[in-house]
């Protein structure tokens, strides 16, 4: 008597037939009890309710007594999984991946140190170089009726849906079609050849990477899936790299059914491993060119970037960056240094004077003279100037100032920096604001002296000064101003988007330096903020690598690397403008040496490691 099925995630009638003991699934489609059910045109999906036929036993006529041997000739049964190989054990006791990780190595290369070329799409047995790949991956397909020498293998990447909430509801291909070129799914979608392994009813691909961009993906189309963002396609900017799927599909070549209806068997793994991906929380600041001007890039573009081109490089690492806070800021005019660049002790020869002015919402102006006396309001223009006296530490000439500012009816803080990176002093920062909400300016300002000068700190969103070999670890004084007014905590990434530096460059990361003396360490307001130019964060691609790359400064505790190809290169030549295959955006899943800052040897780091595990609670669970 017939019996009826319910088909679960990953069946197919010919596996439903083999198992109840038919070669093939035409018994099922041919029962009466089946005829017009859409199953019978398209890949069984859970819930269908299948009837199976009985199975009419056949009798052989065979002498009694003697052996004989019989063919099972659907065992093992037609399966697909994605592995990645092994050099010691049988195909088949091969580890099943569960799910698929973005290669960190560069497109065309293999290797421990990725020196050796990686075998092309012909090469479908064991390769070692390709194997020091941990992320590559190849699909196998299990099916022992087949004659064929080959069998096709297809491939999709499959986008998340989201409810009315914008949770994840599951999964579907991307929009258009897979075998139109240019589409999204055709972008996102390879065809690949399955070769039979020595005597084995198995049969494997070549070595596969997933990528995230189109460049890694032409340098060897036929060997790579493209899993990236669709922001700048016009999708929906909450797709992440993370959360995508891959399927590979094999269709059963002597399945009875027509073309378009043949059993095909499935294999779906995350791209990711949902347990180790991890979110990099980035509170984002733009400058506007002026005071209650414009900024200085659109802050639309300036998150499409960071979703578009962060989020790529730092997929390598299974993390995703995720904008907790955006601001536009104005250009501050209220920070003073005493000693910049030095850290000098007065000499006893200085004077000190300048003038606040505040300027309010409702249009009120307050100011105020800075000089000698502590006066309620602010000193007079005739009394003397501030003299510090012989011996002074920035600080103390600071704090001094500091009463005299709060007389005068601002509020101010000081902070004493760190330690200079040659051993020469450490300047103090005054901050000052109006507690009446107003935009503080200093004017006037005259310092005079031998040793400990006076500056005034007044932020060009156009021409940012920028940072030397003194001042490294701590910023410039226009990036200290900006951090002291604007950092929003140490347990994210604080990422500044100016106009331009002065001196050319394009960008900067303040890291914590961890590994350096304390004294040299910058203080936590300082720690994990990063700047870029809004050539790096406009409409266009210019710069792709820059705000991951000073954001790794930031947030992996990291200065520079001699390989060029990786994120957190060195010096030795300007910011690329363009990504390419070669260029610097990988971030390798092994030791890699980096500059000591100048202040230690150099370390050895693995980049991955780091950005998932030292960041300070900037990198939090998904």
């Amino acid at each position: 008597m017939p019996s009826t099925i319910t088909a679960k995630i990953g069946d197919t009638l010919c596996g439903l037939a083999m198992e109840a003991g038919f070669l093939d699934c035409k018994p099922i489609r041919d029962l009466a009890e089946n005829q017009g059910k859409e199953f019978l045109t398209r890949p069984l999906a859970p819930g269908d309710e299948v009837v199976i036929p009985d199975l009419v036993m056949a009798v052989l006529d065979k002498a009694a007594e003697v052996l004989h041997e019989f063919v099972k000739k659907s065992a093992p049964p037609v399966f697909i999984r994605f592995v990645h190989g092994s050099r010691t054990k049988p195909y088949r006791l091969d580890d099943t991946l569960t799910f698929l990780n973005v290669s960190n190595f560069v497109t065309d290369r293999a290797g421990r140190t990725e020196t050796a070329a990686w075998v092309g799409d012909g090469h479908r047995a064991f390769d070692a170089n390709a194997d020091a790949d941990v992320d590559s991956f190849k699909v196998e397909v299990v099916d022992p009726r087949t004659s064929s020498a080959d069998l096709p293998v297809e491939l999709d990447v499959l986008q998340p849906t989201f409810g009315p909430t914008g949770d994840i509801t599951g999964h579907t291909e991307f929009p258009g079609d897979r075998a139109t070129a240019g589409t999204q799914r055709n972008r996102r979608s390879l065809d690949a050849t399955a070769s039979k392994q020595k005597s084995t009813r198995c049969f494997r691909t070549c070595y596969l990477r997933l990528v995230v961009d189109d460049e890694d993906k032409a340098a060897r189309p036929t060997q790579t899936l493209l899993v990236s963002d669709d922001v700048r396609a016009g999708g929906d900017d909450r797709i992440e790299i993370l959360d995508q799927q891959v399927r590979a599909t094999y269709i059963l070549t002597d399945c009875p059914a027509s073309a378009a209806s043949r059993c095909r068997v499935t294999a779906t793994v995350p791209v990711g491993d949902d347990a180790e991906q991890r979110r990099l929380r980035i509170a984002l600041h733009v400058l506007r060119s002026a005071p209650g001007g414009a900024p200085v890039v659109p802050m639309a573009d300036v998150r499409s970037r960071v979703r578009k081109w962060v989020r790529r490089y730092y997929a390598q690492a299974n993390v995703a960056p995720s904008i907790i806070t955006e601001a536009e800021v104005d250009p501050p005019d209220d920070m003073l240094v005493v000693s910049e660049r030095q850290g000098n002790l007065a000499a006893g020869d200085e004077s000190m004077s300048f003038r606040l002015r505040a300027t309010r919402a409702d249009g009120t102006v307050i100011a105020a003279e800075i000089r000698n006396p502590i006066t309620p309001g602010g000193a007079s223009a005739a009394d003397p100037p501030y003299r510090p006296a012989a011996g002074d530490r920035p600080t103390d000439t600071a704090d001094a100032l500091a009463d005299r500012i709060r007389a005068a009816g601002f509020t101010a803080t000081v902070t004493r920096n760190v330690q200079l990176v040659p051993n020469i002093g450490r300047p103090a920062d005054i901050v000052i604001h109006d507690p009446g909400g107003g935009g503080v300016a200093i004017e006037a300002l005259v310092s005079t002296g031998t040793r400990q000068l006076l500056s005034s700190v007044s932020v060009n969103p156009a021409a940012i000064v920028q940072t030397d070999g003194l001042d490294f670890n701590t910023g410039s004084s226009d990036h200290r101003c900006l951090m002291r007014n604007f950092d929003t905590g140490d347990d994210r990434l604080d990422m500044f988007i100016i106009g331009n530096h002065a001196g050319g460059r394009t960008g900067q990361g303040i890291m914590p330096l961890t590994y350096v003396p304390a004294a040299k360490r910058p203080e936590t307001v300082l720690r994990r903020n990063c700047f870029c130019i809004a050539a790096a964060a406009d409409a266009t691609d210019t710069f792709p690598m820059l705000a991951a790359h000073e954001g790794g400064h930031a947030v992996m505790d990291v200065d520079h690397t001699a390989d060029g190809t990786q994120l957190m290169m060195g010096r030795a030549g300007p910011e690329p403008v363009t990504n390419t295959t070669g260029g610097p955006k990988r971030l390798a899943d092994r030791p890699i040496v980096h500059d000591g800052a100048g202040m230690v040897a150099d370390i050895h780091v693995n980049l991955v490691q780091r950005l998932r595990t030292h960041s300070g609670g900037a990198v939090v669970p998904w």
